[in-house]
Order: C-alpha cells, then sequence, then structure tokens
C-alpha cells in the first residue's frame, strides 16, 4: 500500500512538473518491457552539412538528426530550472525504488551533471556552473571544447578574459592533470592515439573547427567532422609570454615524456594531421577532458618514440644487389636510406653541384640517385606534360623494388604524424650531423636527432636545364626532398608532381612542382 502511495505521489509531481509520459499498464503478466536500442550509430562522422538541430527530442523514435559540423558554435538549449529528473528504473520489475536518502533526503551533488539535448550532450562542471558540449569518438567521450575553468596558476591567453571564452584557459601541466571535473579525466597519451587512430587521417583536419583559424590556402579551418571542434589557443611561456593563438591548438596528455617534459597533442593550421610532440611542463596549454578514470598508462612514463624493430635489419635489392637498411616507424616500414637504383634517366650530382650526370658519382654513394616524377612513378616520357594520374595504382610500386612502393601523400603524413607534426618531424627525422642552413652561407648546425632510425641525409636536388651540363645539383648539405605518388592538374599548368622536403627550418613541408625536377625517393614497405 506504502508503494502505491509512493507511486502515486511520483506520479503527480511529475506530471504537474510536464517532464515525463509514463504509461502503466495494468495487465497482470507484464514483465516491465523491454529496452529499445538506439537508432543512431555512436562514433560516426558528423554531417558536414549540419541542418541545424532541434532541442526538443522526438517521441516517434525515428533516427536523430545529424549534427552540424561547426561544432563549436552549437548552441545547447537547457532546462528553465536546471533541475534533473531522476529516471525511473524497470530493472526491478514494476518496483518504483525508493527515491529517499538514508541520510535524510539530501541529495549530494556530483562535480559534474551530464543531459543530453536534440542529440547533442553536455555536462554542467558544479564547480563554477560552467556547461560543456561533449561528444562521442568510437568508445569515448570528449568534451567538444577546450576546458575554462579558473584553477590556480591558469591563464587566458594574453591574460584577456574574452580569449578565455573562445580558447578556455591555459594550464601548466601539474594542473592539469587535476583540473577536469569528477568523472572526467585528463587523456593519456594512448588515449589520444586511439581517437587519431579511430577517426584516421586526415585527423587534424577532420578535428579543426570549421572557422576560427588563421587563413590557409583559403581554409580558416576544418571539416569538424567529429564534432571536436579543435580551437588554435596557442600556449604560455614560463616568462609570461603567450605565442601561436589562432595557428596552433596544444593539448595536455597525462603521459610524462621525461623528467621535464609532457607529452602533448598538436594540431597545427598549415597541417591536414595532427602530431605528437614533448613540451615542458612549465608550458601553460589548453586541456581537453575525456570520460571516466584515467588510465593506468596516464602517470607511467612513455617514450616519444615509437619503437624501432631492429631484427628488420636491411633488404638486398636483387636487381644491382644493393643493400638497404630498413626501419620501422609506427605500423610502417621504411627504407632507411635513398634509393640508389641506376635506372636509365635517373641522375647524380657532379662535385660541386655544377651539373648532374648519368655516372655513378660520391654524390649518389652518400645520398642516392636522383629522379624525376615520370621516371620514379615509371611512367611513359609523354607523362612529364600531360596528366597521368589514373595511372597511379594503390601502392605504385614505380621504380621501387618488389614489396616495396613510392609512399603516397597519405603514407607521408602518417609517418609526420607518428614522429610528432609538421614543425617538429623535420628535426626528428634528419642525421645527427651534416646539415647546415645553408642561405647566404650560413654554416649553422641544423642536423636533428634522428629519433626514428630515418636517418634522412640533405641531398639536395637538382634542376634540369635541357641537359647534363646545364642542369644544376643544389642545396647540397642543406635540403633533403622525396617524391610521392601524387599527381595535381592546375587549370592552364603543366600537371604537377608532389614533393616532401625538410631542411633550412625545422619542419618537414608538401608542395606541387614541375614534374621534371630530379628529387630522392625513399621506398616504404607494401
Amino acid at each position: 500500500m506504502n508503494k502505491i502511495k509512493r507511486l502515486s505521489a511520483l506520479l503527480a509531481i511529475l506530471a504537474v512538473a510536464g517532464m515525463v509520459q509514463i504509461f502503466i499498464s495494468c495487465s497482470s503478466d507484464d514483465d516491465g518491457g523491454s529496452d529499445t536500442p538506439s537508432s543512431s550509430s555512436v562514433g560516426q562522422p558528423l554531417s558536414s552539412g549540419g541542418a541545424e538541430q532541434n532541442s526538443s527530442s522526438s517521441s516517434g523514435g525515428g533516427d536523430n538528426p545529424p549534427l552540424s559540423s561547426s561544432g563549436a558554435e552549437q548552441e545547447l538549449s537547457s532546462s528553465s530550472d536546471g533541475d534533473v529528473v531522476p529516471e525511473l528504473s524497470s530493472s526491478s520489475g514494476n518496483d518504483v525504488p525508493d527515491l529517499s536518502s538514508s541520510s535524510g533526503g539530501d541529495v549530494v551533488p556530483s562535480s559534474s551533471s551530464e543531459e543530453t539535448q536534440g542529440g547533442e550532450s553536455s555536462i554542467t562542471d558544479s564547480r563554477d556552473s560552467k556547461e560543456y558540449k561533449t561528444v562521442q569518438i568510437g568508445e569515448q567521450v570528449w568534451f567538444a571544447e577546450n576546458l575554462n575553468y579558473n584553477a590556480s596558476g591558469s591563464k587566458c591567453y594574453d591574460n584577456l578574459d574574452s580569449n578565455c571564452e573562445i580558447y578556455g584557459r591555459l594550464y601548466d601541466w601539474e594542473t592539469a592533470k587535476t583540473v577536469c571535473p569528477s568523472g572526467w579525466h585528463l587523456p593519456s597519451k594512448e588515449e589520444w592515439d586511439i581517437m587519431t587512430a579511430y577517426i584516421g587521417v586526415p585527423s587534424g583536419w577532420k578535428l579543426k573547427a570549421t572557422s576560427g583559424w588563421k587563413e590557409y590556402e583559403g581554409k580558416v579551418g576544418g571539416t569538424d567532422d567529429y564534432g571536436f571542434s579543435a580551437l588554435p589557443g596557442g600556449l604560455g611561456l614560463l616568462d609570461g609570454s603567450f605565442g601561436t593563438v589562432d595557428v596552433v591548438g596544444y593539448f595536455w596528455s597525462a603521459s610524462e615524456n621525461d623528467s621535464d617534459n609532457a607529452n602533448t597533442m598538436l594540431i597545427g593550421w598549415g597541417n591536414d594531421n595532427a602530431g605528437k610532440d614533448a613540451r615542458s611542463k612549465s608550458y601553460l596549454l589548453s586541456v581537453r577532458c575525456l570520460k571516466g578514470e584515467p588510465t593506468s598508462s596516464s602517470s607511467v612514463a612513455v617514450s616519444s618514440s615509437s619503437s624501432v624493430d631492429d631484427g628488420l635489419g636491411s633488404i638486398t635489392d636483387s636487381r644491382d644487389s644493393k643493400k638497404y637498411k630498413i626501419v620501422q616507424i609506427g605500423e610502417q616500414v621504411w627504407f632507411a636510406e635513398n634509393l640508389n637504383y641506376a635506372v636509365e634517366g635517373s641522375k647524380c650530382g657532379v662535385d660541386g653541384g655544377l651539373g648532374l650526370t648519368d655516372d655513378n658519382t660520391a654524390s649518389c654513394n652518400a645520398y642516392g640517385r636522383l629522379y624525376n616524377w615520370v621516371i620514379a612513378m615509371k611512367f611513359e616520357d609523354d607523362c612529364i606534360s600531360n596528366v597521368c594520374s589514373d595511372q597511379i595504382n594503390t601502392p605504385h610500386q614505380g621504380i621501387c623494388p618488389d614489396g616495396w612502393h613510392i609512399p603516397s601523400e597519405a603514407d607521408w603524413d602518417a609517418l609526420i604524424e607518428t614522429t610528432g607534426d609538421i614543425i617538429t618531424s623535420g628535426m626528428k627525422l634528419r642525421t645527427t650531423s651534416g646539415w647546415t642552413r645553408g642561405s647566404n652561407n650560413d654554416a649553422t648546425d641544423m642536423s636533428g636527432t634522428d629519433d626514428f632510425g630515418f636517418s634522412a641525409l640533405p641531398g639536395g636536388y637538382g634542376s634540369w636545364g635541357g641537359s647534363n651540363s646545364n642542369s644544376k645539383h643544389n642545396s647540397v648539405g642543406n635540403e633533403a626532398y622525396w617524391w610521392s605518388a601524387r599527381e595535381d592538374q592546375v587549370t592552364g599548368q603543366t600537371p604537377s608532381g608532389y614533393v616532401y622536403y625538410t631542411g633550412g627550418i625545422t619542419s618537414v613541408r608538401s608542395y606541387y612542382t614541375g614534374k621534371n625536377m630530379y628529387y630522392s625517393i625513399r621506398c616504404l614497405k607494401d
């Protein structure tokens, strides 16, 4: 009888509040009903078309409309009184759970409360009542905006409150580890890796908000396919200065790199892929919170280098018996030196850089041979001036040995993402000696750390002048260039090949260039 009275009272309260509709069956053999699975798919890319969301939920059971790709601009509607209505559980049959607490009915507030409206989710941080959008990517649930909790020592970019409203606050690593609300945590490097692996390349492009970034090649953002809405909040330094706002978004991980540095996630304006790096723990960076308890690896020091399988050793090219060192970086296996196969039309640099030659020289012994794009791809000569992209295979062997291929754009981008990012990978891939800045005879040492055994050497490039004697071998000792298996046709111009380059500065760049230029080749295992 008491249960009936309690049920009647509860139904009356809910009916007055207008929050739910409850249908009770009087059938004596009712088993409480079964759960109905949601019709929406979890962790799939959001629609880039972005129809506006209706904040009211459908009672017809149909599919929820896709979220707009401009997740940073979505606005969540909230209930007028902010109260959370307890859910009636059916797990115990028709019994209604006793909602009174053992302490006299007082409800102890959590430091965050979560709700879903119109297909979107949000949580409210009870420490300061700030509301944050959340998004599910694969099996993970992330904040869809940067944390903006005013913890001791945190700062707004340039010390302007208006920047906190856009980018959230910036935190040093020690603060970042404990600043997320209860039930959420700072993601480890491995948890960041799970997310980027799930969405695939180009990960940075898919994670960036559709606006709010410095313009690059006519674009001011990415596609925001998953509603993560990454923004370029920049960083703060120990001396009180700030930098790179609207250019780079830096996000802490909970994984320590060494005693002075911790691992980070970077998304840059000039690179379509997200990168990994280690930064001083004193830096002030953005925080994205991840739902759940932290993994055990969050507090374990993790090396910034991917493992290198020393057992792989080398391969021998059966065509000429030349042996090449190879190296595993992430899930890829690369040549650890440039191809030096003397196919017809390939060139070596002449000592002093004054011309190219078909003969083998000391330059080829050190840096490998140079190839134009058509030779590298093993195409007919008329592809120099004609579009031949329809002949490109996936993977495309070109003049690499059997079982190996000319890296695609996606292959190169994956290497950059595994080894860091567009800004830092260059130094990590270079040999530890042999590099100078080069410009204006600047002899500044620009050698790298060769963290992954890629051993990039500054072999320069060949500019074709119609004959060997009229050609030049440029930038030896300063720059390295490698072909990719990509071609581009710009209206009214000769088709171009796509090359990756490092030199002079610390980054790895990519751009279109004439297919008659002579560059190096790094082969990648199929």
